[in-house]
Formats: C-alpha cells, structure tokens, sequence
C-alpha cells in the first residue's frame, strides 16, 4: 500500500487520528486539560492587562470631540474585554471548583457546594 506524503505528514502532525479509539480519547482529553490550564494562567493576566490599559486611556487628555469619542470607545472596548476575561477565568475554574467539592465530601450527585 502506497502512502502519500500528505497523509503521513497528517499523521506526523495529527496522531491520533490514526490511533485506536482509546489513544485518540486520551489524546483529547490531554488536548483539553492542556487548553484548560493554559487559559486558567492566561485568563486572569489578561483581564489585569486590559484593566489596566482602561485605566491609562481615562488619563488621556482629549483636544477634539473625535479623539474624545475614541478614547470613550476604546476604555468601553477594554471595560468590556476585562468583564470578559473575568467571566472566561472564572468558567474555566468551575468544574474543578465542583470536582473538589465533591472529593471532598461537600456535595453528592444532586447537590452542589454552594
């Protein structure tokens, strides 16, 4: 059986697609924990960032009418991203804030910790 070349760079780049079934969920399941962890650390340094960059466009002094429009949209935007990142960071952490209760004895199948 001849293999092209795309499909064994395909394979190089995407194992498990050509895993069994059980490697390819343990494949994603990685994936997403991955995906998870980098977006509890990137999440919260980015809501502090684009707080901060809010605060520093309220210092601008505005000599038009449309730069003082611009600086009111873009501390709207950044207002906007912060709520944004806090609400994300926050839904990111949930389900190991519910895993822990439940290790822990606080909460059973039909309840929940709070």
């Amino acid at each position: 059986m001849k293999v092209s070349r795309l499909t064994s760079i395909v394979a190089m780049l995407y194992p498990e697609r050509f895993a069994e079934p059980a490697t390819s969920a343990a494949y994603e399941r990685e994936r997403c924990d991955h995906n998870i962890t980098a977006l509890r650390w990137s999440l919260p340094g980015l809501a502090m960032l684009h707080a901060f960059a809010g605060l520093t466009f309220t210092r601008l002094p505005a000599a038009t009418d449309a730069q003082a429009a611009w600086i009111y949209w873009v501390i709207r935007m950044h207002a906007a991203m912060t709520c944004f990142d806090a609400v994300t960071a926050i839904a990111c952490r949930w389900p190991c804030f519910i895993a822990s209760c439940r290790r822990s004895g606080r909460a059973t199948a039909s309840s929940t910790c709070w």
